[in-house]
C-alpha cells in the first residue's frame, strides 16, 4: 500500500475494487541496465513483486490491458535504455499500436 501513498497524486490507497498484478518470476529482474525503470514495486514486508501501476484498476480486463502495456513497455525500456512511462502517457488510446508501428514491439499470442 505504500506505493499508493508515495506515488499517487492523492497520496491515498484506492477505495473499492482494485486489481494488482503479482509477478511470480520475470527475466527483467536481472536486467542489464538497472538505472532504467521497469516499473516493478516490491512489497516491503513480503518481498512480493507487483507491476507498478498506481491508477485504479477496476476489472480484470483493464488489468490485462495494463499488464500488456507493462510487458511491451519493459521490452522497450530494455532495448532503448529509456523509461516507457512517458510513452504510455502520450499514447493511452493507442499505446500497443504505437509501439508496434514505431519500434516493432508487440505481443504475439
Amino acid at each position: 500500500m505504500a506505493i499508493y501513498i508515495e506515488w499517487t497524486p492523492e497520496k491515498t490507497v484506492h477505495i473499492g475494487v482494485h486489481h494488482e498484478m503479482l509477478l511470480l518470476a520475470s527475466p527483467v529482474w536481472g536486467r542489464r541496465v538497472p538505472e532504467v525503470p521497469i516499473h516493478i514495486h516490491k512489497h516491503p514486508v513480503t518481498g512480493e513483486c507487483f507491476v507498478c501501476w498506481t491508477p485504479q484498476v477496476a476489472d480484470l480486463e483493464q488489468a490485462r490491458k495494463v499488464f500488456r502495456w507493462w510487458c511491451v513497455g519493459t521490452v522497450y525500456a530494455i532495448e532503448q535504455s529509456e523509461d516507457f512511462a512517458p510513452l504510455v502517457g502520450a499514447h493511452q488510446d493507442d499505446f500497443l499500436e504505437f509501439m508496434v508501428n514505431e519500434f516493432g514491439i508487440e505481443i504475439v499470442e
